[in-house]
């Protein structure tokens, strides 16, 4: 039996989406790490594999229909996000056509909050719900075996004239199980990060999980599926799991020996303390590999800041979302203000770039002046990189239960939207319309100003740091300046 990972090509006259996180359209593209990891255990029990990112290799819809043509796959699986539903559905049915026969496997956010949009009325396709790698091994076994679905866990399928849902399962409690990932499954050619230097690039989780509360969070979409499936059980987040600070050398080591020089760590949160901390930073060292991470920043300590230059860490990622104090506990941050500003001029000091994301529209009570106070936080403290993003009420957390309940929702129900673009919300002091135009004059002012531009060009070393920058950048003209992508609502 084969088994094709697949990303299609966009089918729905929108930008490839990004499947790491889901929320929004890419700005560049990522190895996806939970396709990866599915497709190596895969492998690794005697089952063929292959894995094709049409988007990130520039491919059209017509070397989409002439692979399907050609492969000999007998199962196609989707790691769909929000934002990709229309494409993978649409590609589902260009298979059918193609390929009479096939199965299929959802798996990812939509497929976890919605299974029932996924089953249609034939009997060729099995949603799988929370962490998919052990759940996807079972069920191969179970596809090649012709034997019934029903005991599985965590899926949702068709039997005859009923929509059967598996039990809800727990999430691997040791996750150092999972192999290391076989990069070599994947052509990482066209992968990048424009915010590093060094390529080849790859991703890398070393845990999985957040404790934090906020309530708009989304974490990455291997952190949303599984956080889904455990509250549906027990009510409540689940627990974080690391992984060994062995397993992720062995990890580390394979990933310099096969080539790469920087690595994306994609945790939802990097840090879980001091002394582990450091002895990761200690391996990035050991192995010679470029990396940036995600992070809180009242987590940051000195020490950890000059072990992370010392390093070669590029940059950190903080989830900051306002410099209003207000807003923070109207969101439940739990984030004192004065501690990340210092944190932000220490990682300056330390010369290791913080980038900043900032969340418009998180509050009811927040407001275009808030926004505005926020923006000129950003300024002052001189960041370079910051993400501005416009909060979307996604399915399962408590920002999207109040939405419905208190009718900030535009049409009362979970619509598609670019978080870095257009809104879904609307606040009787702060409207769909002002988050637009508001997120839009703050990409102009700081991605278009003469002292970002003027930094930009003079630290790049390289030609291919050259056409990342001006790829990203491109994007970000034609979204914020041309204004040239089409909402969601204007399909």
């Amino acid at each position: 039996m084969k088994i094709s990972f697949i990303a299609p090509p966009s089918l729905d006259g929108k930008p490839a989406a990004d499947r790491l996180y889901g929320c929004a359209y890419s700005f560049y593209y990522l190895p996806h790490i939970p396709s990866l990891i599915c497709a190596t255990i895969l492998r690794d029990n005697g089952y063929k594999v292959e894995l094709l990112d049409f988007p990130a290799q520039g491919k059209n819809i017509q070397a989409f229909i002439d692979y399907v043509k050609s492969t000999d796959a007998d199962v196609f699986v989707f790691y769909s996000v929000f934002l990709t539903k229309r494409t993978d559905l649409k590609a589902r049915e260009m298979i059918r056509e193609l390929k009479p026969g096939a199965r299929f496997i959802y798996m990812g956010p939509y497929p976890t909050a919605f299974p029932h949009e996924l089953i249609d009325d034939r009997e060729d396709t099995v949603v799988v719900r929370g962490e998919p790698e052990l759940t996807t091994l079972k069920l191969i076994k179970v596809i090649d075996s012709d034997l019934s679905w029903d005991d599985i866990e965590n899926i949702v399928f068709r039997k005859r004239e009923d929509v059967l849902y598996g039990p809800l399962g727990d999430f691997i409690q040791d996750i150092d199980i999972l192999p290391v990932p076989d990069r070599g499954l994947l052509d990482h050619s066209a992968y990048f990060n424009s915010k590093m230097r060094r390529s080849p690039q790859t991703v890398l989780l070393t845990s999985r999980g957040c404790s934090f509360r906020c309530w708009y969070c989304f974490p990455n979409s291997l952190s949303y599926v599984r956080e889904a499936v455990y509250k549906g059980k027990y009510g409540r987040k689940p627990p974080v799991k690391l992984m060994s600070i062995e397993r992720v050398e062995k990890e580390l080591r394979e990933i310099a020996e096969s080539g790469f020089k920087a690595v994306s760590v994609m945790d939802d949160n990097f840090i879980w303390g001091e002394e582990r901390t450091l002895k990761l930073c200690g391996l990035f060292s050991k192995y010679n590999l470029e990396w940036s991470c995600l992070a809180r920043v009242d987590l940051i300590t000195e020490p950890i800041v000059k072990a992370m230059k010392e390093s070669n860490c590029a940059y950190v990622d903080f989830g900051i979302e306002s410099f209003d104090p207000e807003v923070l506990k109207c969101i439940k941050k739990d984030l004192d203000i004065e501690k990340a500003k210092k944190t932000i001029k220490l990682m300056q000091k330390y010369g290791v770039e913080p980038e900043v994301n900032i969340l418009i529209g998180s509050c009811p009570t927040e407001t275009e002046e808030s926004i505005k106070r926020t923006v000129e936080a950003v300024e002052d403290l001189k960041i370079h990189y910051v993400l501005y993003s416009i909060a979307t009420p996604f399915p399962g957390t408590e920002l999207y239960e109040a939405a419905k309940r208190e009718g900030w929702l535009i049409g009362g129900e979970y619509s598609l939207n670019d978080a870095v673009y257009e809104s879904v919300l609307s606040y009787p002091q702060l409207t769909k319309d002002d988050m637009e135009r508001l997120i839009a004059w703050a990409y102009r002012r700081h991605y278009f100003s003469p002292h970002f531009l003027f930094r930009e060009l003079k630290g790049l070393t390289s030609f291919t740091e050259l056409f990342s920058k001006l790829k990203t950048g491109l994007i970000v003209f034609k979204k914020y300046v041309l204004g040239m992508q089409k909402k969601e609502s204007e399909i």
